[in-house]
């Protein structure tokens, strides 16, 4: 009995922990036409410790969806910010890692920016995994933070044939109010 108010005191103490911190991507689900470009950001939330980074995996439908690129421009890390490899034949970003020395990022934070092409129609998920870098995320102290990983969809479905039909008939009438003005 008195181990367990032991652990209770100590459990109440130590407050809600690490384990709230989210890794999720912007803008969950995504509808685009073919050959278009289109970017998510990859971001942190709820992070209520500070932390000095980590890394994530990011794999997808390479029929559907390219990964052109990634970019760090807006991250909250200011030391090391670097992608493994882009693998778009098997559908991969291997690890994509960032760190700090200077600012250590909590709250609600910019990780990357992930840029894609969407090539043909069909549905991708955004699936978020562990980086197999071995770049676990971790408070100022060292401690372990392990986030939720949230995943996000795009959906890639081509324009209709009627959208070029109208497109073709509201050229011809503005050339031809054109021609007569």
């Amino acid at each position: 009995m008195k181990g367990c108010l032991i652990v209770f005191v100590i459990s109440l103490l130590s407050g809600p922990g690490v384990q709230a911190a989210i890794i999720t991507l912007d803008e969950l689900h995504s509808t685009e036409s073919p050959g278009v470009s289109f970017s998510v950001h990859l971001v942190g939330r709820d992070f209520t410790d500070a932390t000095v980074g980590g890394g994530v995996d990011l794999f997808f439908n390479p029929a559907v969806v390219q990964v052109t690129g990634v970019t760090f421009g807006s991250s909250a890390f200011d030391f090391n910010k670097t992608v493994q490899n882009i693998d778009n034949t098997n559908g991969k970003i291997d690890s994509i890692l960032v760190s700090s020395l200077l600012s250590d990022p909590s709250g609600d934070f910019n990780i990357a920016t992930i840029e894609l092409m969407a090539m043909q129609p069909g549905f991708s998920a955004l699936d978020l995994e562990p980086s197999t870098f071995a770049a676990p995320w971790l408070t100022t102290g060292g401690i372990d933070i392990v986030p939720t990983l949230q995943d996000g969809s795009v959906t890639v479905v081509p324009l209709p044939p009627s959208i070029w039909l109208l497109l073709g008939g509201l050229g011809a009438i503005g050339f031809t109010r054109r021609k007569r003005a």
